[in-house]
């Protein structure tokens, strides 16, 4: 594993036709001079100008800044967008006192600098910006705290629309990184800076304290407002700061030792190093990812984190060919394509709109189906992973919906303690499939599917890889218990009810469709009887074959044709007509004036196996009936003419 840049360098691109030792040179001379303060406000406004026209989410464009610090860029962006509207009023009242002086190269501009004169720790930069905002900014203040008292409230949030002004709080996650250390050291540090261990409760750590996670292996939940970026196991590498919801991935793919993987969107990274941490940095990782700036900032952080087994290249995951080597080997791939971002609760640009852009949440679902459908092409894949921090089911459902069953894999039951599935109504096999709800779990909106190839059957190894990868709570499903005893100890008093009420919802659809089976199984009986009485030869009542009597005058009849039969009941009589025996047709003639009239006689004796007729005599009093007619039908039209002529 080579990488194209140094760890200090990664953040600077190549230019046109530049080579690294060029590039290196040209870092070395930059790096002398500490960018200035208004750079941060400047690489904050391209992020707002991006975030606003939907071009990408906020994280990503953030990533793709060429600004070196990403925290705080991420922070002052994100804040500056959820106090966007509120800050353009301020910016139109600061013209009104200042038309000509008070002016911004750009309205994003203003805001970014305005949030922290108003709302952050105060502006961090002198220049254009210092001598534009000072000269009016105790007036600007004064008008702020009007408009919050005015709001009712006694802070800025009170300015905020009510979606905008909840604030979800989640423990800060830590994955301990066993390439360079392991989990009792790690306690050990912690402890020793003045953090106490204690047992896994619901809710949030308590200050100065913390526990180990009870579904991913190796992770740690510290208060919110824990701050580690400057603490040493973080500057070396030793811990990353990974929300637990993004460690589901890797968890799930769980890859042996030596296995060949694939990232197919692996930028920033984290994903990509925990992949090489459960590996222990055997086998191969080919991480892939289209964007320069992004793959230089991943570059950054799998060096930081000790990785040797990660192959990381500039590329588009769909261009590469499945059947060429070294690709050809892969076995299991971690597919997290860009998404929409809405499970993220930090993600402020996932809040401008009430409802999210159709053609947007299309234009990612095919992206995202493409990707799928392509992962499945390798010829050596065994396991596949699906996710996204979305929390629309277009981008989850829909897409497993899309795609699956597809000829040779199918849908493995993903993490089976997680109290949270699929959403039954947007796809089959929901059950299989995995959701994180913010509120509940104390983590990022986030979705699992893991796809297996039909057939493959994990081995010792898998399964050990498997185990390890997650806490006791994920690897097994666990009893529900109605009455709340050993549930409730299990896995904490919420998802032991979300276990009951899935429960009581997967018994209310079972006893709905055994009962629509009855009703279909009873209206089939009643057709089929209805059937039976309209048509008794089709319940075994052997039934006349009809022949075509060929008369000739007072002839015998010489031939015999059977009428043909059409349809169905030609079938069903065919084995029956072929025991019949025809008995010796009988004829009636009738005469008139213009021609000698024609009268079938159908006469046929039905013989049985022990020799007897049981039908002769019906088939006899049948004809003379019918000449019967015949001759009272003559006798009526004689007299008729009788009366006539006598009349006359």
């Amino acid at each position: 594993h080579t990488h194209t840049h140094t760890e200090s360098a990664a953040h600077v691109t190549h230019m046109a036709g530049e080579t690294d030792e060029e590039l290196l040179a040209r870092w070395s001379i930059q790096s002398q001079t500490k960018p200035s303060g208004e750079e941060l406000y400047h690489a904050a406004a391209e992020v707002l100008k991006g975030a606003r026209s939907q071009k990408a989410s906020l994280k990503n464009l953030c990533y793709s800044s060429t600004h070196w610090n990403k925290g705080k860029l991420v922070a002052l962006a994100s804040e500056s967008l959820r106090y966007y509207a509120v800050l353009q009023g301020m910016i139109e009242f600061g013209k009104q006192l200042s038309p000509d002086e008070f002016t911004f190269e750009s309205e994003e501009l203003g805001v970014a600098a305005l949030y922290d004169v108003l709302i952050g720790r105060g502006l961090q930069c002198g220049g254009v910006l210092k001598r534009t905002i000072y000269p009016i900014k105790a007036a600007l203040k004064e008008e702020f705290q009007k408009r919050i008292a005015v709001s009712g409230g006694t802070e800025a949030k009170f300015l905020l629309p009510e979606k905008l002004r909840r604030d979800v709080h989640f423990p800060r996650y830590v994955r301990v990184n066993t390439l360079k250390t392991t989990m009792a050291e790690v306690v050990a540090k912690l402890t020793a800076a003045g953090f106490t261990e204690t047992p896994h409760a619901p809710g949030l750590p308590a200050p100065k304290t913390f526990w180990r996670d009870p579904h991913i292996t190796n992770l740690l939940a510290l208060p919110p407002s824990t701050d580690l970026h400057a603490n040493s196991m973080y500057e070396e590498g030793l811990i990353i700061l990974q929300d637990k919801a993004s460690c589901f991935s890797a968890a799930c793919l769980a890859p042996p030792p030596g296995a060949h993987c694939l990232d197919a969107c692996a930028a920033p990274g984290n994903k990509t190093s925990h992949l090489a941490a459960l590996l222990g940095n055997t086998g191969v990782v080919h991480a892939f990812d289209i964007d320069a700036q992004r793959l230089a900032t991943m570059n950054k952080l799998l060096a930081k984190a000790g990785t040797t087994c990660v192959v990381a290249k500039k590329a588009d995951f769909l261009s590469i060919s499945p059947l060429k080597p070294p690709y050809n080997t892969v076995e299991y791939i971690l597919l997290d394509p860009s998404c929409s971002g809405s499970g993220m609760v930090g993600r402020r640009d996932a809040q401008i709109a009430d409802a999210p852009d159709a053609e947007r949440l299309r234009s990612l679902s095919q992206f995202q189906i493409s990707c799928l459908r392509h992962a499945m092409t390798f010829p050596r894949v065994k396991r596949i992973v699906y996710s996204t921090c979305s929390v629309f089911a277009e981008e989850n459902e829909g897409v497993i919906g899309q795609v699956m069953p597809t000829m040779g894999f199918r849908l493995a039951h993903a993490l089976p303690g997680w109290p949270r599935r699929g959403i039954p109504d947007a796809c089959d096999r929901a059950h299989l499939l995995v959701r994180v709800d913010p509120a509940k779990d104390m983590t990022n909106g986030f979705f699992v599917a893991v796809i297996e190839r039909h057939g493959w059957k994990q081995g010792e190894a898998e399964l050990t890889a498997a185990r390890q990868a997650v806490g006791e709570l994920c690897w097994q499903p666990k009893p529900v218990d109605p009455a709340g005893k050993a549930g409730r100890a299990a896995v904490g008093a919420s998802a032991d009810k979300a276990a009951v009420e899935a429960s009581k919802e997967a018994s209310k659809k079972h006893k709905k469709k055994e009962k629509d089976a009855k009703v279909v199984d009873a209206q089939a009986e009643q057709k089929k009887k209805s059937k039976k009485e309209k048509h008794p030869e089709d319940a075994g009542v052997p039934a006349p074959v009809p022949v075509k009597p060929v008369i000739q005058g007072s002839k015998k009849i010489e031939k015999q044709e059977a009428v043909p039969e059409e349809g169905e009941k030609k079938k069903k009589r065919k084995s029956k007509d072929a025991d019949r025996v025809p008995a010796p047709a009988r004829t009636v003639h009738t005469t008139s004036k213009k021609k000698e009239k024609r009268v079938e006689a159908i006469a046929m004796e039905v013989v049985s196996s022990d020799g007897s007729t049981s039908k002769k005599r019906k088939h006899e009093e049948s004809s003379v009936e019918t000449a019967e007619g015949g001759e009272k039908k003559k006798k009526s039209k004689k007299e008729k003419k009788e009366k006539r002529e006598k009349k006359e």
